[in-house]
């Protein structure tokens, strides 16, 4: 074994720095392109004709046409999860289903808000609010103490943007 792979060996875990990218499979790229330039204001990074990739929040999340859509109906994973401030997740609710765009009533698992939408490939996304003022007041799924039981089918859609 050389010094430096002896070196690298011992140094334990390292730290990442950030998330690069997320790539999730869809049915067609050019309409995940419009969904998320056009709702979420999403710049576009890479286009080519079966791979669009959006730069958003923070991070580049791609879209590529001919890999298995993963999502079934009820299952609440995979997903991606975005933060977003109290002030911005009542008008992202209002703003993604006046696009036809099905949202979920807001719950909590005790510290959070939470909200699930879909994208047009019914890729399954989450929405975060940890400074939601009214949390107590939320709903709870089961595991949580509450009786609360998700209905993601209810999240599909056609969306015609």
């Amino acid at each position: 074994m050389t010094e430096t792979t002896e070196r690298n060996r011992l140094a334990g875990p390292v730290q990442l720095n950030s998330v690069s990218h997320i790539t999730l499979p869809c049915r067609d790229a050019q309409e995940a392109k419009r969904f998320w330039v056009t709702l979420f204001d999403a710049t576009i990074e890479v286009e080519q004709p079966f791979f669009t990739e959006v730069r958003l929040a923070g991070m580049n999340l791609g879209f590529i046409e001919g890999a298995p859509l993963v999502s079934s109906p009820e299952t609440e994973s995979p997903h991606v999860g975005f933060a977003i401030g109290n002030e911005g997740l009542m008008p992202l609710k209002a703003w993604l289903e006046a696009n036809g765009v099905p949202t979920q009533a807001l719950w909590t698992r005790g510290r959070h808000a939470h909200m699930y939408f879909r994208d047009p490939s019914a890729n399954l996304f989450e929405v975060v609010c940890p400074d939601y003022p009214d949390i107590e007041a939320l709903p709870r799924p089961r595991p949580n103490g509450g009786d609360l039981v998700f209905h993601l089918g209810d999240l599909f859609y056609d969306w015609h943007g």
